[in-house]
């Protein structure tokens, strides 16, 4: 990606307008984690291997069938985002109604990290479902 390339400020901010939600929770400080991070010598070889996992032959290669979905047994709490990109939101209810003994837990107004936008919410959720009470 171009944030491996470069690791400037604009360009590590775009990444985080996409993962954040609420512009507020955007702090300067994950942007400039990210770009320290990214600077590194052996960032650009790491990111060229998480990078690959969106070529298509790759995610051809790693997708779970539908079957196998329905196949899973454990109770599974599954965490709809729902102002991430509309892909995830999709993908999540649908692995929900696969997924037997699931739960949907949609949360509205956060993006791809909702344990980060909305600790309250994702934590007290979490620990309902684990142990049990809904």
């Amino acid at each position: 990606g171009k944030a491996f390339d470069d690791p400037s400020w604009p360009n590590i901010k775009t990444i985080f307008d996409s993962l954040i939600y609420g512009e507020h929770k955007r702090i300067p400080d994950l942007i400039g984690i990210r770009q320290a991070m990214y600077r590194e010598p052996q960032a650009k070889a790491a990111g060229g291997h998480i990078l690959n996992l969106f070529k298509p032959e790759i995610v051809a290669r790693n997708l779970i069938r539908p079957e196998d979905w329905s196949r899973i047994q454990a109770p599974t709490l599954v965490v709809a985002s729902l102002r991430d990109r509309p892909l995830f939101v999709r993908t999540a209810r649908t692995l929900a109604e696969l997924i037997p003994n699931s739960r949907l837990l949609e949360m509205d107004n956060v993006g791809h990290w909702p344990q980060f936008e909305d600790p309250d919410t994702f934590n007290r959720e979490n620990l309902k479902f684990m142990r049990g009470q809904a």
